[in-house]
């Protein structure tokens, strides 16, 4: 009360500093991925993005918290508190062998680290992930905003709200695939992970687009997944191409463009109601996931040309390097053990032959 008696939108203020912080949040957690070895970062990139998708059901418990009675100060002192935790945790995870394995991982370095961050931004890599981020962060965002109005004028009201519920519950669902993205950008690579989210991205839009109630719950799955492999994918190739030292900045830039994107959203969702309604909107979707796939091309033609680019081969070079050392230990071990059994036949011999020496005296 006394911020309006001072003219001051308090709550406006709150919701604007609560959204620049966790952006800020998200942006200063990447380097996380570069605390663990080399071979696990797309791992953690797809927990982490998978736990973000997972956090839309933390309004519910929050609720659930508010409602028990405890205020919503306490709770939001209790959250920073917990930010605060996390950093300082996080910035003590880099002690010791996250340094370590960072040097370790120089031999299968891509072109772009080290390199200014002007350079950087002045990339195929840098271009390829804003255009890709831009676009599909649009199209996600677009349809979580109106996919509530599509459901309602298929019949979703008749139902009690059935598929609204189902499909606000399928979002944490992409907690199981993290096994299954994962082991797709390690074993086949970045260009075949974008094409795949590609490919998810068109099959939810299309049934979007058909006029009935149980096929939009192919659409709930397909559009879970398509989360979960666009972020995961963008987040391990942004945290791969660019390198502990940029890559938070990096992603920062890129969130600038793929944020003034969605403010189109608005605008184009009140056109398209002008025009033909939101499946004249859900169409234009559609054409808006075809510059991905070609970029998804583009991107694999220049991972043959720079290997060393993709996390495939950058996981292969680092298994074959930890092979090749341990291979080195075992033989120096073995090495030792011949001398050692060298040693021991050369102490019997002149053992033998004092004794020899003494029978003849």
């Amino acid at each position: 009360s006394h911020a309006e008696g001072q003219g001051l939108d308090a709550f406006a203020a709150g919701m604007i500093l609560l959204g620049g912080g966790g952006s800020l949040v998200m942006t200063n957690s990447m380097p996380l991925a570069f605390i663990v070895l080399p071979k696990h970062i797309p791992l953690v990139m797809t927990l982490c993005n998978c736990l973000f998708d997972a956090s839309a059901v933390m309004f519910l418990l929050l609720y659930r918290v508010y409602a028990a009675g405890v205020e919503r100060r306490t709770m939001f002192v209790a959250y920073a508190l917990l930010c605060a935790a996390v950093h300082i945790a996080l910035s003590l995870a880099w002690c010791g062998p996250p340094a370590a394995r960072l040097r370790e991982a120089k031999a299968a370095e891509p072109p772009l680290h080290g390199l200014p961050l002007k350079r950087q931004l002045c990339s195929f890599e840098f271009a390829f992930a804003v255009i890709f981020l831009s676009l599909q962060q649009f199209r996600s965002n677009t349809y979580l905003g109106t996919n509530k109005e599509v459901l309602e004028k298929l019949g979703d009201a008749s139902t009690g709200y059935f598929y609204t519920q189902a499909f606000s519950a399928s979002l944490p669902a992409s907690l199981v695939c993290v096994p299954l993205i994962s082991r797709c950008l390690r074993d086949r690579g970045f260009a075949d992970t974008f094409l795949l989210t590609s490919i998810l991205g068109i099959l939810w839009n299309g049934v979007a687009l058909v006029q009935s109630l149980p096929a939009q719950l192919v659409s709930f799955a397909a559009f879970t997944n398509f989360r979960a492999f666009l972020y995961s994918a963008y987040f391990t190739f942004v945290a791969h191409s660019f390198g502990s030292r940029t890559s938070a900045s990096v992603s920062g830039v890129i969130g600038v463009f793929s944020g003034s994107l969605n403010f189109m959203i608005w605008p184009c969702t009140e056109l398209s109601q002008q025009v033909g309604g939101l499946s004249s909107l859900y169409w234009a979707l559609l054409l808006l996931s075809l510059p991905p796939l070609v970029l998804s091309g583009l991107l694999k033609r220049r991972l043959q040309r720079l290997p060393s680019s993709d996390c495939r081969v950058a996981a292969a070079l680092n298994n074959n390097s930890r092979n090749k050392n341990n291979s080195n230990n075992n033989n120096d071990n073995d090495n030792d053990n011949n001398n050692n059994d060298n040693d021991n036949n050369n102490d019997n011999n002149n053992e033998k032959e004092s004794n020899s020496d003494r029978n003849r005296t």
